[in-house]
C-alpha cells in the first residue's frame, strides 16, 4: 500500500467539480494561465490562423462560434513581422481598430532565458495596465526562433522553454501560444 507524499498535492477525482464559468480568452481554445501550441508543416497557415485569432481577441469579437474576450495581444513575430501584419490586416485594417491592443513585436525573445521571461512579463504587464485589462494573449511565432541557441530537439532545453512559458502565463494571467 503506497501512500501519497504529504508534500504532494493531489485531488481525488470523484470529488472534483470543474469551474463551469472558467475565464477564457477564446472559449474552448485558449485560457489565461495556460500554454498551448499550434504545430504543423511549413505553409499550412499557422500564422494566418493565429493572426486572425489574435485580431479577434484584441477586439473582443467572437471567432465563428467561439466566444472571445477582449484582451491585450503581444505577438512576437520572430520570423516575419510584415507577414503577421499583412495577415492581421483584413481584421485590423479599419480605422476603428487603430487603438485595439494588438502589438506585433518585430523579433523574438529567448524563452530559454529566465531573464527574457521576466522582460516579457514586464512588457505584458505594461500593456495590460495601459489597456485596463486583467489578461493577455502572448504568441511566439515561430518557437525555434524564440529559443536562442537552445536545441529544439533537446528535452531538457525544451523543458526549460516550456517552464518559462508557464511562468509567463501564470504571472500575467496570459494564454501563451507557441507556433
Amino acid at each position: 500500500n503506497a501512500t501519497v507524499s504529504p508534500a504532494k498535492k493531489y485531488t481525488k477525482a470523484g470529488t472534483f467539480k470543474p469551474d463551469l464559468f472558467r475565464p477564457f480568452i477564446v472559449k474552448n481554445l485558449f485560457n489565461p494561465g495556460e500554454v498551448g501550441m499550434i504545430a504543423g508543416a511549413p505553409g499550412l497557415g499557422k500564422t494566418t490562423i493565429m493572426a486572425a485569432i489574435a485580431a479577434h481577441a484584441a477586439q473582443g469579437r467572437n471567432l465563428g462560434e467561439h466566444e472571445v474576450k477582449d484582451t491585450v495581444v503581444i505577438y512576437y513575430a520572430a520570423e516575419d513581422p510584415y507577414g503577421v501584419l499583412c495577415r492581421a490586416y483584413p481584421y485590423m485594417g479599419d480605422t476603428a481598430c487603430e487603438n485595439a491592443p494588438f502589438y506585433v513585436i518585430h523579433g523574438g525573445e529567448n524563452l530559454a532565458d529566465p531573464k527574457a521571461a521576466e522582460k516579457i512579463v514586464a512588457v505584458t504587464r505594461n500593456r495590460m495596465i495601459a489597456h485596463k485589462t486583467d489578461k493577455a494573449l502572448i504568441v511566439f511565432d515561430t518557437l525555434n526562433r524564440c529559443i536562442g541557441d537552445a536545441d529544439e530537439n533537446s528535452s531538457s532545453a525544451m523543458a526549460t522553454v516550456v517552464a518559462n512559458a508557464n511562468h509567463i502565463a501564470h504571472t500575467v494571467n496570459a494564454a501563451v501560444v507557441l507556433i
